[in-house]
């Protein structure tokens, strides 16, 4: 791999586990009672958004494992 690619792959990671982060960091605000509450709300209101919700289950989970 060039340097530059070797750059640019680097960036990419360290964006990504920037975008990483502030999920949890989400994940976190939204495991406070108004957050479940609300997202129950939303579940519902919005069926359509079911990969959403795999997505958040998923992020829920390995939020779980790194506390």
């Amino acid at each position: 791999m060039t340097m530059a690619g070797t750059s640019i792959v680097f960036i990419i990671v360290i964006v990504f586990s920037n975008f990483l982060l502030h999920i949890v960091v989400s994940v976190d605000i939204a495991l406070t009672l108004k957050g479940v509450v609300f997202l129950k709300l939303f579940e519902l209101n919005h069926p359509i958004h079911s990969e959403f919700h795999v997505l958040f289950t998923i992020v829920w989970l390995v939020g779980l494992l790194l506390e």
